[in-house]
This record gives structure tokens, C-alpha cells and sequence, in this order.
């Protein structure tokens, strides 16, 4: 038995076990951006409810800055979709119309990264009110906004006979239920014993303490508050500053420690990975010793959150990233220059070009206006 999770790629692979399968994916692609802090008020968000073209598109503080979207429309599957510029576009005027154009009003060079993802909508399931989602299959034409708004979210699993599982459509808020029922029907298609499952009773995340969805007694008691007793820990045991301990105890819980004691043993991971954001060096030994870590892109998007909040910092942290998991994981040089290629590939996928483009137009700019502040009149 062999389970394919590969997203928006699954009908690639079931072709390679059937050659005439019957398509099930329609690709749906959502754009979003990130733009500085000063956009969004800390802790509150904006809901639109209805853009200029009948779609939702939300506004809200994350990671320290402000993320934005999604657009949603039918698009070809391809490895690193870019954000189209008509997204960028369409996204910074639909807020325009929501900010005081006089004090903030948001330009593309606000943009500190933007990316596109494709969800693997599957046609044909049903949705949770029972209605087939056949309404939007066949033709439909890709740039068509609203061409993939009647397709399901609901989740869909396919066996075929050679014992190829196939797991595709769902959402994000229901992974843990496509992965039971996924595994439900490997268990089938092999016939194994049905055994009791482990995921009968509510099991912790990795680093959580408390029984299984257990409420906080308190707002402040939740995960990465100030005061909640795994940052107050660190901060009490390491050398770490505030935002930091609060950014590890959001993303290791009561592991948070570990990663810090990493540090304890080699100061110079103590470092941030870039100084203007939290993450530190010791996230990313712990990630290849710890969490099957293998390439730069994987600490970049998944381990810390650096190339979504500021793809261009990514850009200029990659050289250190790349010569610290080499020496972790014992890359040669061809292994390290293969890993910058390839890492630089994926930050353009996440508006890398759009950034260095904007950043290098800014210090064009700003050079006459310097030079005329220190020595008077034009350059």
C-alpha cells in the first residue's frame, strides 16, 4: 500500500499508476501578502466580507507583521507559482479603501514578501451541508474569479487496485480527521488487523503539558502570552530577549528549553538569524537534529516563519543558514551550492524580485534626497 498526499500534484501520481484515471483535482490558487506592522494594530484584525468582486479577503496582525488575502481562482499546477502582480494589485486596493489614504495608505513597496499557494480542491465530494460539489467542474476558465468558489472543501480518498491511497480536497482545520480516515483505508486496503487507535482518546501536541484541550482558565494563561510559565522560564534561565522566549514558547511549548540549552552549549547560536526578527541560529541545529530538517527552505518557511514576513531578510540570511546546516549535516561544497540555488528559486516564489526591484529603486532614490540633506542643493 503506498498513500499519496501530494496535494495539488495527486492526479500526476495516480496517472503513473493508471494511465487513464479520471482527473479529481481543481486547482484553486490564493494570493497573499505581508506588509509592515504599522498597518494592522496588535491583536486586531478585518474581516472583508465583500471585496469589489463578491469574494471575502481578511486583514490581520501576524508573526509581528500584517498578513493579507487570499484571492481564489482556478489555476495550472506548476512548482513554484509566483504571485501574479494582478493579485498584488487587486489585494492593496482593496484595503486602500478601508485605510486613511492621508496617513497609511499601502503601495507595493509596502510589500515585504507575497506568495501563492494552490489548494487541491477535490470535485465531486460533498460539502458539510450536503450539496455535491458538481456545480463548478469541467471547463471552467482560469481566469474566471469565482471559478472554483462551489467546489467542496471537503476532504476525498480514493483506492485504487494496485493499493495506491489517495488523499486529496480538505482544509486545514480538518487534517487531523483526513488523516485518521486516510489511514482507515490503507489499514482496509491492506488488510491488517483493525486494531484499537491510538487517536481514540484526545492526544497533546508535542510540547504541550496539559491534558488534551484543556481551556485556559485565563486569556493570559494561553500558549506564548507574556506571562505564561514556559516564557517566564526562559527568560528567567537564558540569555533571551522577551520577544524571542515568547516566539519559542509559541513554537515548542515546554520544549522551548531545549532549544535554548543548545544554545547554552554553543553561544554563537544564541544569535538571531536575522536582527531584526526573533528567530534564533540554535532553531535551526535543533531543526536537523530534531525535526528531519533537510534544507534551507524547510528553517525558512516551516521551522520560523522568516521568508513569509520578510522574504528579502530570508534572501540575506540564506548564506548562513546554508554554511550552518552543512557543517550539521555534512554537506560538501556541491551539496551547499546546490542548496543556495535552489533556496533562492523558492524565495522568488516568494516575491524575492518584486522586493530587490522596490529596495533598489529606494536607494536610488533616497540618495539624492541625503546628499542634498548633508551638503545642501542637488547632487
Amino acid at each position: 500500500v503506498v498513500i499519496n498526499a501530494t496535494g495539488p500534484f495527486s492526479d500526476a501520481i495516480r496517472t503513473m499508476d493508471q494511465q487513464d484515471a479520471t482527473p479529481i483535482i481543481k486547482p484553486a490558487a490564493g494570493t497573499h501578502i505581508i506588509l509592515p506592522s504599522h498597518f494592522s494594530p496588535h491583536g486586531t484584525g478585518l474581516a472583508i466580507l465583500e471585496t469589489t468582486d463578491g469574494r471575502a479577503m481578511f486583514y490581520l496582525p501576524w508573526q509581528g507583521r500584517t498578513l493579507i488575502g487570499t484571492t481564489d481562482y482556478q489555476v495550472k499546477i506548476e512548482k513554484w507559482p509566483t504571485a501574479p502582480q494582478s493579485d498584488v494589485d487587486f489585494i492593496l486596493s482593496e484595503v486602500n479603501r478601508y485605510l486613511e489614504q492621508t496617513v497609511s495608505p499601502a503601495t507595493e513597496k509596502d510589500v515585504l514578501a507575497a506568495w501563492v499557494g494552490i489548494r487541491p480542491l477535490a470535485t465531486g465530494t460533498q460539502s458539510v451541508t450536503g450539496t455535491a460539489a458538481t456545480e463548478a467542474t469541467g471547463d471552467a476558465d482560469p481566469d474566471d474569479a469565482g471559478a472554483t468558489a462551489k467546489v467542496s472543501r471537503e476532504h476525498l480518498i480514493l483506492n485504487s487496485p494496485s493499493g495506491l491511497v489517495t488523499i486529496s480536497g480538505g482544509k486545514w482545520t480538518s487534517y487531523r480527521h483526513m488523516a485518521e480516515d486516510t489511514v482507515d483505508a490503507a489499514v482496509l486496503q491492506a488488510g491488517l488487523p483493525n486494531l484499537p487507535k491510538p487517536s481514540a482518546t484526545l492526544i497533546n501536541l508535542v510540547g504541550c503539558d496539559g491534558p488534551a484541550n484543556m481551556p485556559a482558565k485565563k486569556i493570559t494563561q494561553a500558549n506564548a502570552a507574556p506571562f505564561h510559565k514556559n516564557t517566564v522560564s526562559i527568560l528567567s534561565n537564558y540569555l533571551v530577549d522577551a520577544l524571542t522566549a515568547e516566539k519559542l514558547t509559541e513554537s515548542y511549548g515546554s520544549r522551548a528549553a531545549d532549544v535554548c540549552d543548545l544554545a547554552n552549549v554553543d553561544k554563537t547560536l544564541r544569535q538571531k538569524i536575522c536582527h531584526q526578527h526573533p528567530w534564533i541560529m540554535a532553531q535551526i541545529v535543533y531543526a536537523c537534529r530534531f525535526e528531519h530538517a533537510r534544507t534551507v527552505a524547510d528553517v525558512l518557511s516551516r521551522r520560523t516563519r522568516l521568508c513569509q514576513v520578510d522574504v528579502l531578510a530570508a534572501h540575506n540570511a540564506t548564506p548562513k543558514i546554508v554554511k550552518r546546516m552543512g557543517d550539521e549535516l555534512g554537506w560538501d561544497s556541491e551539496r551547499r551550492q546546490k542548496e543556495v540555488v535552489r533556496t533562492e528559486e523558492f524565495l522568488n516564489s516568494m516575491g524575492l524580485q518584486m522586493r530587490l526591484k522596490n529596495t533598489a529603486e529606494a536607494r536610488k532614490s533616497s540618495r539624492p534626497s541625503v546628499f542634498a540633506y548633508h551638503h545642501g542643493g542637488a547632487e
